[in-house]
């Protein structure tokens, strides 16, 4: 059963826990019929697996990036505005064109929703990325999470493994990666990337060493 919307799993879901009380209520009847108890649990499985799927996607929702920036043009915990801007775009575009790539690649058509500034913290320079919480299509929640999984793992990439991004990502986003990294490199920065889970980062040495084999 495929779902395409958290209303689509909440229905199931209490479809499900309303088939469970009426079968609760037959094992009283009949409390030793082993069909009765095989199918109850068997219902009780699949309430189990709907209800973490359904969970699973809403972790995805409220997934959120900080994009950490440090050092050169970082001073006291303030930047450019104007290197800022020019940071701000790039990282953007490397987000939309990623987005593209993975759209195509699932052969998604659906509505695009841009990814919202959730905070601008002071310690260094943070900036907090989220989803869009409105969002209802499980599918666009999943195509967010895994246009995040693929920015991690590219900047977490060696140099010697470029080359296979251009298959996970696309031509366009590796493009964007090198304008976002001569940012970087020009501005003297370091920068993390992180989610619950992952930091990955480079400074602007690797950085540099990154660029040039793009």
């Amino acid at each position: 059963m495929i779902f395409r919307t958290f209303e689509e799993y909440d229905k199931e879901l209490k479809e499900i826990e309303s088939t469970l009380d009426s079968m609760e209520k037959r094992l009283d009847e009949e409390p030793y019929s082993s069909i009765r108890k095989g199918n109850y649990r068997g219902f009780q499985e699949l309430y189990k697996i709907f209800r973490q799927d359904r969970d699973d996607f809403l972790e995805m929702l409220h997934e959120n990036v900080v994009l950490h920036l440090c050092k050169g043009e970082v001073k006291c915990h303030n930047i450019s505005l104007l290197v800022f801007r020019c940071l701000f775009d790039n990282f953007i575009d490397l987000i939309i064109f990623i987005s593209d790539f993975v759209k195509k690649e699932l052969e998604y058509v659906g509505e695009y929703h841009d990814l919202m500034l959730k905070d601008f913290c002071k310690e260094s320079i943070q900036i907090v990325f989220s989803m869009d919480t409105d969002i209802s299509e499980l599918m666009e929640v999943y195509l967010n999470h895994e246009v995040f999984s693929r920015l991690l793992d590219l900047i977490d990439c060696d140099v010697e493994d470029l080359e296979k991004q251009k298959e996970v990502i696309g031509t366009d986003s590796m493009s964007a990666y090198k304008k976002f990294l001569k940012i970087i490199i020009d501005n003297e920065l370091d920068f993390t990337l992180e989610n619950k889970s992952r930091k990955v980062g480079l400074t602007c040495k690797e950085a540099r060493k990154i660029y040039d084999k793009l």
